[in-house]
């Protein structure tokens, strides 16, 4: 049996302070491929004491990736209807911006 390791969710994000319009949205993760340092730890044979690259390395992996490009979505009514990906066991941060 085949696990797609991706599911697309559906999002509504309401009380967005105008009620039409455009706005920019970059999403960030968490995930087995975006900053996860667990991750990079166990691709680099997890080393018992790091060395100081390595240790660079992890550091590196652990920060917060944005995943793609920044998009431009529609504001209608105040809300932003969204569907995304979302790989299983994955924490996304959205972030909406305009002017």
């Amino acid at each position: 049996m085949f696990l797609n390791p991706f599911n697309s969710f559906n999002f509504k994000l309401n009380e967005i302070p105008f009620t039409s319009g455009k706005a920019k949205l970059t999403r960030y993760a968490i995930d087995a491929d975006h900053s996860n340092a667990f991750t990079a730890w166990q691709k680099m044979g997890s080393p018992a004491q790091p060395t100081a690259d390595q240790y660079e390395q992890l550091e590196k992996a652990g920060r917060l990736t944005q995943v793609g490009s920044a998009e431009v979505v529609s504001v209608n009514d105040g809300a932003v209807r969204l569907s995304l990906p979302l790989a299983r066991q994955a924490v996304v941060l959205l972030v909406l911006s305009w002017e």
